[in-house]
């Protein structure tokens, strides 16, 4: 079973969607920045990327190519929830940068359950493999 959800900002333009399978416990969440700032949120993550900060410090961190663009990707393990209670089993978060060829940064958020990270991210970067972006 899958559920999802759209968010926009005041002028109505859609600037994320997130999708839930309730079956494997997994969410994708696509957001999406226009120039100027999305720019700079993935020059932030590039640096990131370069020097092993934040979410590129783990092993993994890496280069890929989405949708015939370079993107980068970072991970990170939450082992407790945002009040210090454990999350049980813990939740792999990957995220994918994409700057298009409009200098906005499309954001891809997959998180799943630890014990079944190798087949959902293996799944998530097939997803990732079929994108193609028009302009």
């Amino acid at each position: 079973k899958s559920d999802e959800h759209i968010y926009g900002n005041q002028s109505g333009t859609i600037t994320s969607i997130e999708f839930t399978d309730t079956v494997s416990n997994t969410t994708l969440l696509v957001e999406y920045h226009p120039a100027p700032a999305g720019t700079s949120m993935y020059n932030f993550g590039y640096s990131q990327y370069l020097s092993s900060q934040g979410w590129y410090a783990a092993a993994g961190s890496r280069q890929l190519v989405v949708g015939g663009k370079n993107a980068i990707e970072g991970s990170m393990v939450l082992s407790t929830d945002g009040r210090g209670n454990p999350l049980n089993p813990a939740i792999q978060t990957n995220i994918v940068d994409v700057l298009n060829s409009t200098q906005a940064d499309i954001q891809f958020q997959f998180k799943t359950p630890v014990p079944n990270k190798t087949v959902q991210l293996a799944k998530f970067h097939q997803l990732l493999s079929s994108f193609i972006f028009l302009n």
